[in-house]
């Protein structure tokens, strides 16, 4: 059994040479570096989603105002007037009854 354990020494001092240190600091920046990437992908992702949110609601709310532009300018007209006339104080044109 020491044997074995010596014979498991020898080898990872084998392994533990400048070659595999590089590598293994070339693989922990790779991997901060794909970390990194990742979150800046994913806080792109929401902002974008925000800027779509926004955006929609900017449009809903022109349509809204046009719908109010659009409401306001046929309440000031003469057909609205007459129809109204009509319908709350019982007004007719000359000869209908």
């Amino acid at each position: 059994m020491k044997q074995k354990m010596q014979l498991v020494v020898k080898k990872l001092k084998g392994a533990a040479n400048i070659n595999n240190g590089v590598l293994l600091v070339a693989v922990l920046i790779a991997s901060a570096c794909i970390w990194s990437t990742i979150e800046a992908i994913q806080n792109n992702f929401s902002l974008q989603q925000k800027v779509d949110t926004l955006t929609q609601e900017v449009t809903i709310d022109e349509l809204q105002n046009k719908t109010l532009v659009l409401q306001k300018a046929y309440y000031s007209s003469d057909q609205y007037l007459e129809l109204s006339a009509r319908e709350r104080l019982n007004f007719a044109n000359p000869g209908e009854k």
